[in-house]
């Protein structure tokens, strides 16, 4: 999948339909429904942070004419039924955010910039107009109006123009979507007179994204409700998810290696930033969806990861083990502090520092979680010892926030990740030797701090390495 798209041009280069042969134009995006509300223009502190974030990479790119990638935009292309003609439109699953921000933008340039007589820029007005918010029909006619409104804001915030203008009626206030879309406005305009960027507007398709049509991933309904299930505002999951796919970019390695499209067609590839971006949003989710408590489903997904962190942390650090009861220690935050934390984002900064020291953990945890998910029942099954008569009431700490969270538990994470790290391959009976082990080490050990289990983690797992790590397997 190399063909890429910007808000006009996903209106004029076709799109796979059925197959990768069978090439459709679109005529609509919709954002149906379902979705929620636009949340990127939400005065929280978590939204606030993407906001910026995603704006200045946003003008950073315009400021140098330099492509900027937005990974993927996930989409449902139907036939339009609302006429004869043989049309399509695509019902965005995931991206809403991005697009409607995409949206945002080009209004504002195509009027700052007064561009909205060139002929030259047809193409966006006819892209502003083919964008259809479905959310509440407060939103629908708002952008619908914004589509066709034209004005000189000057030096005023939009807001003030457009909350004038004779089409903006009151009830819009009461809209969390159309609020929120005049605090990205007013965002907008205060970048752009910070990079005080000429004629930006010609720059735009530098702002590329892919698409994948949900059909290609071999994906139903179920998929769109996972993905769209975690309430209004942006979860603590979606922060760290921007935050971490951001921190991906930036590994050279995973921009230029190509590996297979997961739930793509046969033969098609993409770079692997792009597929563990898919896999975020279209795999892994499964792990973590629980229909009686979709509202968790991403704080057990964001406790995964802070977990995993967590585990490499007392693993890999060369800190003595008696430093990690140090507060500033990476670990307190990504075990102390999140395990006390069920719904707030406390920051990437302790993250980026690790993943810049060890680049090697984006894909780590994506082959802990392709295992994880390969292979559930039996690693659910060893998540107690055997001798254990109430498995079946432990449930999965892995994938389940709710579970009492001790560092015993915290241990015995850490040791199986090491041994889905160590081996090419997932060997189901030797993972079942290796398990015995590890519980009848932990078991007879007196874990009740952090020290003690980085001193545990570090003393048990040479003896199990294989030769070629430069250890002897004692089992």
């Amino acid at each position: 999948m190399s063909q890429t798209y910007s808000f006009t041009g996903i209106f004029s280069k076709p799109v796979p339909y059925s197959s990768e042969n069978n090439l459709v134009t679109i005529s609509k995006i919709i954002v149906p429904r379902i979705q929620r509300n636009y949340a990127q223009g939400r005065n929280g502190e978590n939204e606030t942070k993407i906001r910026e974030n995603f704006l200045r990479e946003i003008f950073k790119n315009l400021a140098v004419n330099t492509v900027m990638g937005m990974n993927f935009m996930y989409g449902a292309v139907k036939k339009n039924k609302e006429n004869d003609k043989e049309e399509y439109v695509m019902e965005l699953l995931d991206g809403q955010q991005r697009f409607t921000t995409l949206y945002l933008l080009h209004w504002y340039l195509l009027n700052k910039e007064k561009k909205q007589n060139d002929p030259a820029f047809k193409p966006v007005r006819d892209a502003l107009k083919s964008f259809l918010y479905e959310t509440r029909t407060t939103a629908t006619k708002f952008c619908k109006s914004l589509a066709d409104y034209t004005c000189d804001f000057g030096e005023d915030k939009p807001s003030e123009h457009i909350t004038k203008a004779r089409w903006y009626y009151r009830t819009y206030d009461k809209d969390s979507t159309v609020a929120g879309m005049l605090v990205m406005l007013d965002a907008i305009d205060a970048y752009y007179k910070k990079y005080d960027i000429k004629n930006a507007l010609e720059r735009t398709d530098n702002l590329q994204f892919y698409v994948l049509p949900l059909m290609q991933f071999s994906k139903s309904e179920e998929l769109y409700m996972k993905m769209n299930a975690r309430g209004l505002p942006l979860s603590v999951f979606d922060s760290f998810k921007a935050d971490f796919t951001g921190a991906m970019r930036k590994v050279e390695q995973l921009n230029n290696e190509k590996v297979q499209l997961e739930g793509g067609m046969e033969g098609e590839e993409v770079t692997h930033i792009e597929n563990i971006s898919i896999k975020l949003d279209a795999k892994w989710i499964d792990l973590f969806w629980n229909s009686s408590r979709k509202k968790d489903s991403d704080i057990s997904y964001m406790r995964f990861f802070s977990r995993f962190f967590a585990c490499r942390y007392l693993i890999d650090n060369q800190r003595a083990p008696k430093e990690m009861r140090d507060t500033e220690a990476a670990v307190n935050l990504f075990y102390t502090r999140t395990e006390k934390s069920k719904d707030q984002y406390l920051g990437f900064d302790k993250y980026a520092e690790e993943l810049q020291a060890h680049p090697e953990y984006f894909t780590a945890a994506e082959k802990v979680l392709d295992t994880l998910q390969e292979h559930q029942g039996l690693i659910k099954e060893s998540l107690t010892p055997v001798w254990d008569k109430d498995k079946e009431e432990k449930g999965n700490f892995f994938v389940d926030a709710d579970i009492t969270f001790t560092q015993t538990l915290l241990t015995v994470m850490g040791a199986i990740e090491e041994f889905i790290l160590t081996f090419e391959t997932f060997d189901e009976e030797l993972y079942k030797k290796w398990m015995r082990v590890v519980w009848n080490i932990v078991e007879n050990t007196d874990i009740d701090n952090l020290e003690r289990v980085a001193t545990t983690l570090r003393i048990v797992l040479p003896n199990f390495r294989p030769a070629e790590r430069g250890f002897k397997s004692r089992i």
